[in-house]
């Protein structure tokens, strides 16, 4: 090395640039404290709670008369709760559990638990991840779930940036035998659990049964589910912010629209003169008063402005914010439909983009339902849930689809070119037709043959006859006169 290099060296060190000058990128450096009001705000959007958010735009938007007017007839519609549903169905059908090594841990794992997972996915689809841990009930012998918004959980993650959870703080709001709120903090470490009330410490007053602040599971007890896999420096995840801000415009054409509503059906108070006379405030806002210079007129004259506002035009472009929304979440175009139903088998074309989203969030959950199976056996068996022991190292999970509703008449018809082109067998539709065989095939085989006697009969079945008018109006049969 020169002394050329050498004096660069020194000099970078002096400067302060030895080393690595790399700079996290903006989406990777946010602090929890950072999106906590960004959580809470789309949390509150999907709840429904959107009365104060409107109230404030309101102020902030409109003259001050004219706002008195739009907070007496706020219209929200939840465009937030509408999208997050459709994207959330991961848990609209049971999943199946496997686990061998543990097999008394699947006795706990039933489908009472499913109204808490669907909360939990829409909530993870919404704020990029959703904290999830075991409710033991000892009396009951019952498993449940404890669902946390992330505006109410601060994580701290390991440095190496792997999104492996270092420490967990709950906040929580308690009350006092007075009945004054206190906001609580649970801090959950591995190795103990601590309850804080600011900066004192209020574990023995709060702590019951683990009084002494140490943690009996030796891991922290709560999951994150998040939709997607995190990327490498960013395991809380990215809120939906577009959608947010979908919401929030849509809110602000709606109270656009109720305005020229108002306007256009009782119009503008508006008086031409030198002196406006007292007693003429009627309408729907303040009058306007233009003077004698820019009227033009020596007397008074007092009307109502209305406005030519396209209303339909207005409602138009309301519909196509709704249904640009869905479209950029891969929702087609069904979602807003208005028209006749669509078939079972066009359903299945439309929302191809979301069936594929869907088994995308897959790889998700079952990376979530193995970790936190590894929890509940922990917690289980510290516990003492009969049948349990620590450990699920060979836990399995299968998501199935939601269910899509076909009409009778064209899934006879599917069945029948499926047959015709040897993809699916009339076994396989005598089994699909009739459960109560339980998969026999001989079953099958026996009724085919006992049922079709020849191709017409087996035509027929496959295509029934469309119902007449007189079968709809419940005449059918009823032929001949009575």
């Amino acid at each position: 090395m020169g002394l050329a290099e050498l004096w660069k060296g020194v000099r970078a060190m002096w400067n302060g640039e030895y080393g690595s000058r790399y700079k996290a990128p903006d989406w990777q450096g946010q602090s929890w404290e950072s999106r906590r009001a960004d959580y809470s705000t789309a949390i509150r959007l999907y709840l429904g709670q959107q009365t104060d958010i409107m109230r404030r735009i309101i102020s902030q938007e409109f003259h001050e008369n004219t706002a008195r007017l739009l907070l007496k007839q706020i219209l929200p519609f939840n465009l937030t709760r509408r999208v997050i549903d459709k994207l959330a169905m991961v848990y609209i059908e049971p999943p199946a559990f496997e686990c061998e090594s543990n097999a008394g841990l699947l006795d706990y794992l039933t489908d009472d638990l499913g109204g808490w997972l669907k909360q939990a996915d829409r909530i993870s689809e919404l704020c990029g991840l959703c904290w999830v841990g075991p409710e033991w009930d000892a009396k009951r012998q019952v498993l449940g779930l404890t669902v946390i918004s992330p505006d109410q959980v601060e994580p701290e993650w390991e440095d190496s940036a792997n999104g492996r959870l270092k420490a967990l703080t709950i906040y929580s709001i308690v009350h006092d035998d007075d009945g004054r709120a206190r906001t609580l903090a649970t801090r959950w470490t591995p190795e103990a659990r601590r309850i804080y009330d600011g900066g004192k410490d209020v574990t023995e007053q709060y702590g019951g049964e683990w009084a002494d602040g140490v943690n009996p599971y030796g891991l922290i007890p709560y999951e994150a589910m998040r939709p997607r896999l995190p990327l490498l420096g960013d395991p809380a995840g990215s809120l939906r912010e577009d959608l947010v801000r979908m919401q929030l415009t849509l809110n602000i054409k709606l109270i656009e629209l109720m305005a020229l509503l108002s306007l256009q059906a009782g119009g503008q108070p508006v008086f031409e003169g030198s002196t406006l006379p007292a007693g003429v405030a009627l309408g729907l806002g303040q009058v306007v008063s233009i003077g004698e210079s820019m009227s033009g007129s020596a007397g008074g004259r007092f009307y109502y402005a209305t406005p030519s506002a396209d209303i339909a035009g207005c409602w138009n472009s309301i519909r196509e914010i709704i249904t640009y929304a869905g479209f950029l979440h891969g929702l087609g175009s069904t979602w807003t439909q208005t028209g006749p139903v669509p078939s079972g088998e066009a359903l299945k074309v439309v929302n191809a983009d979301l069936e594929e989203y869907r088994r995308d969030k897959w790889e998700a959950h079952q990376a979530f339902w193995w970790e936190f199976a590894q929890i509940v056996s922990r917690v289980l068996a510290v516990n003492g849930a009969k049948g349990v022991k620590d450990g699920a190292p060979d836990f399995r999970v299968e998501f199935a689809s939601p269910k899509v509703y076909d009409d009778p008449i064209q899934e006879r018809e599917l069945w029948e070119r499926d047959i015709l082109a040897g993809i699916r067998s009339r076994v396989e539709w005598a089994l699909a037709e009739h459960p109560e065989f339980e998969g026999d095939e001989a079953k099958a085989r026996a009724y085919i043959a006992t049922t079709f006697a020849d191709e017409r009969a087996w035509r027929g079945a496959m295509r029934p006859a469309a119902p007449t008018a007189e079968d709809l109006l419940g005449g059918g049969g009823a032929k001949g006169g009575a």
